[in-house]
């Protein structure tokens, strides 16, 4: 039975009377246009629906559903309040953190003094606090492993 291919035109000559297609690039080529209809049908039916942002609170519509911040600012100060609740500084040591992402304030673990970090891993004030608290950890191993 001679047929006419639905994709490219060519005629072709087929055993079976479910035979659509010249050959299985054809075949397959309308199922990436049905799939293309399918998702464009499905895109315009879901409006997307607008959320409030975890951080300032302001309304938004979302580019995707894991989207939980309006901006990249409100983004990265959710970063850091995870950070500083489940991974790498202990909450005394997190002293205030503002609305908007301006830096953190903490506590040097030398002098003791409240500074600004600008860096998630910072917990020194300055390099002369940093010299002097390795300097003082470096005499206290040393007294460790002699008294061994």
């Amino acid at each position: 039975m001679k047929r006419i291919c639905k994709i490219c035109g060519k005629t072709f000559m087929t055993c079976s009377n479910a035979q659509k297609y010249c050959s299985t690039e054809c075949s397959a080529e309308n199922i990436r246009r049905l799939q293309r209809i399918r998702y464009a049908a499905k895109r315009a039916k879901i409006p997307k629906p607008s959320r409030i942002c975890i951080i300032c609170g302001k309304t938004f519509t979302p580019h995707n559903n894991a989207q939980k911040c309006c901006s990249t600012e409100c983004s990265a100060e959710n970063y850091h309040r995870h950070q500083a609740k489940y991974k790498r500084l202990p909450k005394h040591l997190v002293i205030a953190v503002p609305k908007k992402f301006q830096g953190r304030i903490a506590i040097c673990h030398s002098c003791g003094r409240k500074f600004k970090q600008t860096f998630t891993n910072e917990k020194f004030c300055s390099d002369q606090c940093r010299a002097d608290f390795w300097k003082h950890y470096g005499l206290k191993v040393e007294q460790e492993a002699v008294s061994l």
